[in-house]
């Protein structure tokens, strides 16, 4: 079966270039752009499959920490490589420590960048086949609007503030509420927020 890849980065002209640049290497699969985190939630969530997801780190609507740390619950055993302009080593240290697989500076070369890609999509597959069916990784189960208005909250915004930034009613911002601080075990909007920070959620 065909690999699929997943390419996150909210910068279009960079995007278009990186999966032009990887359409002319077949042996690599298909690759899917996505132009954020959350537009990749929602497709897993729909369920399409993907053997590999590479992604910047920062982006406007949901920063790469926090995608990855959702991905290991939303896409367990599919490894997670970064691919981005920063060079700060505490980041990168961040990245890891939430499960990503690997660290890219953009100003990489076409052969390191396949080569690179060749190798995850092996040790993923070798890995998929080792990894027990019902093996699920514990880490809270949110949705990708949860994710924005975790983010938000996180900024301070009230509820009203959340809802006209999103678009949605501040009845719909208080069933998110509920369901996130009911995930994350916290009681208070201070806690919630300090808890999903412990788990780079935002």
């Amino acid at each position: 079966m065909q690999a699929r890849i997943a390419i996150v980065d909210d910068h279009a002209l960079f995007l278009d270039g990186v999966v032009g640049l990887l359409q002319d290497v077949p042996e690599l699969g298909e690759v899917v752009p996505f132009l954020s985190g959350l537009d990749l939630l929602t497709a897993l969530s729909q369920g399409a499959p993907f053997d590999l997801i590479v992604t910047d780190l920062t982006m406007k609507d949901l920063n790469g920490l926090a995608l990855i740390s959702a991905l290991r619950s939303k896409a367990p055993g599919v490894p997670v490589l970064v691919l981005s302009a920063s060079a700060d080593t505490a980041m990168r240290a961040n990245a890891e420590s939430v499960g990503a697989v690997g660290f890219l500076h953009k100003s990489v070369g076409k052969a390191e960048l396949v080569e690179a890609l060749q190798l995850h999509l092996t040790e993923g597959q070798a890995d998929k086949k080792s990894r027990p069916d019902d093996a699920v990784l514990a880490q809270p189960q949110l949705g990708p609007r949860q994710l924005s208005v975790l983010a938000l909250l996180a900024e301070g915004a009230s509820n009203r503030e959340i809802a006209d930034r999103l678009f949605i009613s501040e009845n719909t911002v208080k069933t998110h509420l509920k369901a996130i601080f009911r995930e994350l075990d916290a009681h208070t909007r201070t806690a919630v927020v300090q808890r999903a920070r412990e788990l780079a959620l935002i």
